[in-house]
């Protein structure tokens, strides 16, 4: 409720729709699946390690989700893997749910850039822009250049809702509106030739290897696509004047998963520089906020002080 989402989704959209909300003190997955079960749940509004649990979690055969009807995720991107496999744990037999993602900013009044509500999506977009929106997205290098169809960079957004800048802050406003209106998001992504638009990862955390991007995100998503690993962080740590990937996992309890199988994982899936060459780290939780995103800044602290063995140091990047 302290994001502007929630507090215009739940906090009024819900009250004028007369839409009842359930809301748990803590979030605890099972009881998350029992409160479904009890009180006939049908739309659940998520983060990704919410969407990955109802994938992934033994448990949630044994509570009844037939209730539910909608499924949406935002705050970090979610492969379409993942996405299938949560669909296939929830609803009714004969009813196809369709996840969606979306995505938003409080700077942008929540939300620029969406799905009608009809609309079917299996590729992983956040939708179209709205009515009276534009976006566009610019190189994140030189922070001026207009990128054509399918060029991942920096999306920036202007629309009737955006902003008008941030109270009592004018240096803070200067860095993220320019002088005609546009909000540059901080966000990596692109759009296609029909008009939908795909997130990447968050610019800040990109890591650069040998010159190249590579977005923390779309290795997380490969790596929970491995059937023992139910949850994962990549973060990019210093080595000499460059940056490589770690990995952190957390195993699927009852599975045997090896630091070289988490590296074989990706090299299978990966061009050579997005390899996994900077550790493997196992963890039995990864660290998050209340709202569920992943706290990089906890595991670059930890990577700090890490001695890991698994550093991949013969890698010819």
């Amino acid at each position: 409720m302290y994001h502007a989402f929630g507090q215009t989704f739940f906090g009024i959209l819900a009250v004028v729709r007369q839409v009842p909300i359930y809301i748990l003190p803590k979030f605890e997955f099972l009881l998350f699946l029992d409160c479904i079960q009890k009180f006939r749940i049908t739309a659940i509004i998520g983060v990704p390690s919410v969407m990955v649990a109802i994938a992934k979690h033994p448990d949630v055969v044994k509570y009844d989700l037939s209730s539910v009807m909608q499924l949406s995720c935002g705050a970090a991107p979610l492969s379409s893997d993942i996405a299938r496999l949560a669909e296939g744990r929830v609803g009714r037999g004969g009813e196809k749910i369709n996840l969606k993602q979306g995505w938003g900013m409080t700077e942008a009044t929540c939300s620029v850039i969406g799905f009608h509500p009809t609309d079917r999506d299996e590729t992983g977009s956040i939708g179209e822009l709205y009515p009276n929106c534009e976006g566009m997205v610019v190189d994140s290098t030189d922070g001026a250049t207009e990128l054509p169809v399918g060029v991942k960079g920096e999306i920036w957004v202007r629309a009737p809702n955006v902003m008008r800048g941030y109270y009592k802050n004018p240096k803070a406003t200067a860095e993220t509106l320019t002088p005609d209106g546009w909000l540059k998001t901080g966000d990596i992504g692109y759009y296609n030739n029909k008009g939908k638009w795909f997130i990447v990862d968050r610019k800040k955390e990109l890591i650069k290897v040998k010159g190249n991007q590579v977005a923390p995100a779309e290795l997380e998503g490969m790596l929970l696509e491995h059937p023992g690993i139910t949850d994962a962080a990549v973060i990019g740590i210093r080595f000499a004047e460059d940056e490589r990937p770690r990995a952190y996992v957390v195993v699927t309890p009852g599975a045997i998963v090896t630091a070289e199988d988490v590296k074989d994982w990706v090299k299978a899936r990966a061009v050579k520089y997005k390899w996994i060459t900077g550790g493997v780290v196992f963890e039995k939780d990864i660290p998050r906020n209340m709202s569920g995103k992943i706290l990089k800044r906890v595991l670059r602290e930890r990577a700090e002080t890490e001695v890991i063995d698994t550093l991949d140091h013969k890698s010819k990047l």
